[in-house]
């Protein structure tokens, strides 16, 4: 939905992209649009500044400044269709550049919440939104989520609850905060893909390989350490069984071993399995390589993803219960990163005040290849401000390059 109504221009670098981003500024304030009122997001301070250079020396190179034109050279004649026509524009452009919202996305949220900074707040599922009350600054608030979640799980009066007491069981007080404070980090923890998927894709790609191998058994025996040992009688049984479709866990728990094993003998499989072509596992926002995915198997070799579901729904309970707590906290002591800014402008534009209705008629992304789920989320909620116009929305950038699958 966001796509089809944005208009989207996808180039390799070096071709132009910059010049396409700079001609459109300036057809928008040609069509009427201010300075003041079009959003452009360069990936980097330098790309915001190289913009309004390029467009302010356009400008003045309209109203006969000799200066601007030698600047420029012959990229003049790149920008002069254009251009405003009326002089009056011009110089009201250029005025209104001095205030203009370009530059980078922290640095247009800082501004942004800054500029209506009674308003603004981090949403706290289901409870009333934590106001930011304090100054807004960039802060740490890794170690307010940690202790937040410190208090739950060894809590100073009684005993854990039974989740705490789950994630004790399977990891130390040190790595169960930890855990937990990085998942109530997150601003969705909702959606989760069970455990048992992730395994059984894994699972099904090295058995795949298993198959396409004239000599299974062989790959088998690549190597002999007891870092395989354990799990090789799981899988002789599957390979005597003629490799049935229901493969076991322990393939993927021996190729994370194999993989991880430094001698000649395991090189070309070794290679293999990290390069291996599988589609990408899927975790809400976030994807993984199937190697990635392969190193975060657990090395014991009664593990089993029920267990592992078991211990990750109780660091998720743990974590959701954190979040409102220590949400409040780092906006009490103004704790606050970028991904707590972040979040603070879009949920501004989501609930807006009113002198943010009508406040920007545009936006303009450079680079979009690069921009995550969380800074995609602000640019969604700038173009659909309630009771405002849908933004003229334009994006630059090379799809082939994306980072986020974008």
């Amino acid at each position: 939905e966001f796509m089809s109504s944005t208009r989207v221009i996808s180039a390799a670098a070096g071709s132009g992209k910059t010049t396409r981003l700079v001609q459109e500024y300036l057809s928008l304030l040609s069509s009427g649009h201010k300075a003041e009122a079009i959003i452009a997001i360069t990936f980097t301070r330098a790309a915001g500044a190289e913009l309004l250079d390029r467009v302010a020396l356009t400008l003045r190179s309209a109203l006969g400044d000799d200066a601007a034109k030698a600047r420029l050279g012959g990229d003049l004649q790149l920008y002069a269709d254009h251009v405003p026509k009326s002089e009056a524009t011009v110089r009201a452009a250029l005025r209104g550049l001095m205030n203009a919202p370009v530059g980078t996305t922290d640095s247009f949220v800082q501004r942004l919440l800054g500029e209506f900074a009674l308003g603004a707040r981090l949403a706290i599922a289901g409870q009333e939104p934590a106001w930011l009350d304090h100054p807004l600054q960039l802060g740490d608030p890794g170690a307010v989520f940690e202790a937040v979640a410190r208090e739950l799980v060894d809590p100073s009066e009684g005993l854990p609850g039974p989740d705490a007491q789950t994630c004790l069981h399977h990891l130390t007080l040190s790595e169960t905060t930890a855990q937990i404070s990085a998942l109530a980090k997150q601003d969705s923890l909702a959606e989760r893909v069970p455990m048992s998927d992730v395994v059984a894709h894994m699972v099904g790609a090295v058995a795949g390989l298993f198959r396409q191998h004239q000599e299974p058994l062989n790959l088998l025996n690549i190597c002999d350490t007891a870092a395989e040992r354990p799990f090789k009688s799981a899988i002789k049984s599957w390979l005597e069984e003629g490799m049935p479709v229901a493969a076991p866990v322990a393939l993927a728990q021996w190729a994370n071993k194999v993989a991880r094993n430094p001698s000649k003998a395991t090189a070309d499989f070794r290679t293999q399995l990290l390069t291996f072509d599988a589609p990408a596992i899927q975790l809400g926002e976030i994807s993984l390589t199937f190697s990635e995915a392969l190193s975060m198997l657990p090395s014991d070799p009664q593990w089993s993803p029920e267990r592992s579901q078991t211990l990750r729904d109780a660091l998720v309970s743990l974590a959701q219960r954190v979040r409102p707590i220590a949400l409040r906290r780092c906006a009490e002591k103004g704790a606050l990163d970028y991904d707590l800014l972040l979040q603070a402008a879009v949920e501004l534009c989501t609930g807006p005040p009113g002198r943010l209705r009508g406040r920007f008629s545009a936006l303009l992304v450079d680079e979009i290849q690069d921009a995550n789920p969380a800074q995609m989320r602000l640019y969604t909620a700038l173009r659909d401000l309630p009771g405002n116009e849908a933004l003229h929305t334009f994006f630059v950038g090379d799809t082939r390059q994306s980072i986020y699958l974008f």
